[in-house]
């Protein structure tokens, strides 16, 4: 069952993160990836003081995240952050194909006084092969062009479904898909409002759908916490 596989899948990951010299790594390579940008900054890793269970690290700077959502915080600088992190997640998918599957707003600090987003806790970060960052790809393309074909088409392809579902859970994912895709079918020099936006609705109401389907597959999920979940390396 799908449910047994995604609990042992859990299981390993819940390990991996609590190995911190994998973590350690991890850091160092997304800081790696990162040098050039200044916009965003990673802590340098102890290795000398560092080991399986211990994880030293310079100290990051900053406020975190969610202190920022306050209606009372000026529009510029939340808009600022937002950028931030949006721009960040499409590097890590498309670019980096490396990405921080824990995004949870304890991982991020906004340091207001070098204007840069600093990143910690990279235990459940994860790499993606490039196979399937390029059918990922086509695929926020054709949601993005409201392409219902090319959705189902990559759909399949990235193993998202295997096409032998029913109606009801096909539908489901396309109207998924064309809601994600919303944010990037604006124009160049228009802005997407995140404040009316449905996306996040229904997804929720298309959960319960996604978890039927796949608790009647033997398809085993490669990684629990990433947002996306296919061919992993």
């Amino acid at each position: 069952m799908f449910l047994d596989n995604m609990v042992a899948v859990i299981r390993k990951e819940f390990k991996e993160e609590c190995d911190y010299i994998k973590e350690a790594d991890k850091l160092e390579l997304y800081k790696n990836c990162l040098t050039d940008d200044k916009d965003y900054h990673v802590p340098k890793v102890y290795r000398k003081y560092s080991n399986k269970k211990c994880l030293c690290m310079e100290f990051v700077e900053g406020t975190l995240i969610d202190r920022f959502s306050d209606a009372r915080v000026p529009q510029e600088l939340r808009d600022r952050i937002g950028e931030l992190l949006l721009r960040l997640a499409l590097k890590e998918i498309f670019l980096f194909r490396f990405i921080q599957a824990d995004p949870n707003p304890a991982n991020f600090f906004y340091d207001t006084a070098r204007s840069r987003l600093a990143l910690i806790d990279l235990g459940a970060g994860h790499k993606f092969c490039r196979e399937f960052i390029d059918g990922y790809a086509k695929l926020v393309y054709a949601a993005a062009n409201a392409d219902k074909h090319m959705i189902m088409e990559y759909l399949k392809r990235t193993e998202v479904l295997t096409g032998e579902e029913s109606k009801k859970v096909l539908d489901a994912y396309l109207s998924l898909s064309l809601a994600l895709g919303e944010a990037f079918n604006v124009g160049r020099d228009s802005c997407y409002d995140f404040s009316t936006q449905e996306a996040t609705e229904k997804v929720r109401v298309s959960s319960p759908v996604d978890l039927q389907t796949h608790a009647s597959h033997d398809r085993k999920p490669t990684h629990s916490l990433a947002a996306c979940d296919g061919a992993a390396e």
